[in-house]
């Protein structure tokens, strides 16, 4: 895991063209908003990204723009090891993520690898629902997602500060 004095935030998601790089985005606006001494960096990358990389799904950078959260930038990467060993912590949206940062980086601890539901208050939901599988509607996934890159942010700073 890193030491250096930035914190590197890791999401983690299948593709990285919808829920991870949105996620990411979401956070670094929301710690616009914070006076924090700790410096942080979110990132995103994907488990099945594959090498050839690609933007984000236009349905998400379509409502993300709306939003003024500016994804026309992104391109997918494909989750390897050093990427897992740059982070201090990686969050994953499903638990099929979660085990392919375990088989990479199996020494990772348990308080640096979680799951994105972790900071929700819904009992019983596990994973994040994905629009791009349509376990969800985009808009549906776009307010869970604020809500939760807002309790991220708070979580982080109150715990490293």
């Amino acid at each position: 895991m890193a030491t250096n004095l930035v914190k590197n935030i890791l999401f983690v998601d299948h593709t990285d063209t919808s829920l991870a790089p949105l996620v990411a985005s979401m956070a670094a606006v929301e710690l616009r908003g914070l006076s924090t001494k700790t410096p942080f960096e979110f990132s995103s990358a994907g488990s099945h990204a594959g090498l050839n990389t690609r933007p984000v799904e236009r349905r998400v950078a379509k409502m993300a723009a709306a939003r003024n959260i500016d994804l026309s930038d992104h391109r997918s990467t494909q989750l390897v090891r050093e990427i897992c060993d740059r982070a201090d912590v990686i969050i994953t949206m499903k638990e099929e993520n979660f085990w392919f940062v375990k088989d990479i980086s199996p020494e990772i601890s348990s308080h640096s690898l979680r799951m994105l539901m972790e900071y929700s208050d819904q009992l019983g939901l596990r994973e994040m629902p994905d629009p791009l599988f349509g376990e969800i509607k985009f808009e549906k996934a776009f307010e869970i997602l604020e809500r939760l890159s807002k309790k991220i942010v708070e979580k982080m700073t109150i715990k490293l500060e």
